[in-house]
């Protein structure tokens, strides 16, 4: 393997790998059957320069300062990528829903640091609708410390779903402290695919959102997460971080939703809303990291 070495069941690689659209758009995977468990897989790459990244800052809305606390998720998305090619893995890439994300900053990253990055494919549960699956990563520094850890929760259409209906978890009631209206035009998933690599075809065009089920395209989950740690950029905590956030519903493109910040419990909460309704679509919390 060009750039790195393969197991079983590791990747383990020297540069980013290199996964194609039509790679992803291609391949056949069966599916989860019923009785049926995903394997654990794994990738890692040894050591990678954190790059500068104007253009991801640009598009999300963020500041100057150390690298975005969200960034990391992009330096992984090759290795993402190259376990959802995995020949064991069952479920295909595309049209996999991003449901729930959390992040672990235990200090700040800087643009030109050194870093290794491993992923692995481990957790599953049964969704209404079908599966849901977790995809862990970890970042650490020259010292083999990890510094950044992340859980990606995605769901898939292609397994066997049990049709229950569940409940939003219960949540202390959010004290609006800070709003602002957003109006997100429709090349706005595109936008984003090109500084994250993530051309999911249910974020590009209305069409090709389609085939997937959705009414037109939608934006990535982690580009609304994003956008709403930067409207939060001075609240946040300075050094060691936690985020927890749920997307409950799509944003789609184009739209106008509501975003709103304020204390939740001890947490500092936000919501992203359809501005029409008001249903919520990104329901997130903010702590200062306890290790």
């Amino acid at each position: 393997m060009a750039g790195g070495v393969m197991s079983e069941r590791q990747l383990d690689f020297d540069e980013p790998p290199k996964i194609s659209l039509s790679k992803l758009l291609l391949s056949r995977k069966p599916g989860l059957e019923p009785g049926e468990s995903i394997p654990r897989l794994e990738a890692h790459l040894r050591s990678w320069t954190v790059p500068t990244v104007p253009e991801y800052r640009a598009v999300c809305g963020l500041t100057e300062g150390p690298l975005p606390i969200l960034y990391p998720q992009i330096l992984a998305e090759p290795l993402h990528l190259a376990l959802a090619s995995h020949p064991d893995m069952p479920l295909p890439a595309m049209g996999l829903v991003h449901v729930r994300q959390s992040v672990a900053q235990v200090r700040p990253i800087l643009e030109g640091e050194q870093v290794g990055i491993s992923c692995w494919l481990e957790g599953q549960r049964t969704a209404r609708r079908g599966v849901e699956a977790d995809i862990h990563t970890a970042l650490r520094d020259e010292d083999g410390q990890v510094i950044w850890r992340g859980i990606s929760t995605v769901l898939s259409k292609h397994g066997p779903g049990d049709g229950l209906k569940r409940q939003q978890p219960e949540q202390a009631p959010l004290h609006v402290r800070r709003s602002a209206a957003w109006s997100i035009p429709g090349n706005q998933g595109r936008k984003y695919a090109k500084v994250s690599g993530d051309w999911n075809p249910i974020h590009t065009t209305a069409l090709t959102a389609k085939l997937f089920g959705f009414k037109r395209a939608i934006a990535h989950g982690m580009w609304t997460l994003a956008r709403a740690l930067g409207e939060l950029d001075e609240d946040l905590p300075t050094h060691s971080v936690g985020v927890t956030a749920s997307f409950r519903r799509p944003v789609l493109l184009p739209s106008r939703v509501l975003f709103e910040s304020g204390e939740r419990g001890d947490s500092l909460g936000f919501e992203v809303r359809e501005a029409k309704s008001g249903r919520v679509c990104l329901s997130g919390d903010i702590n200062p990291l306890v290790r």
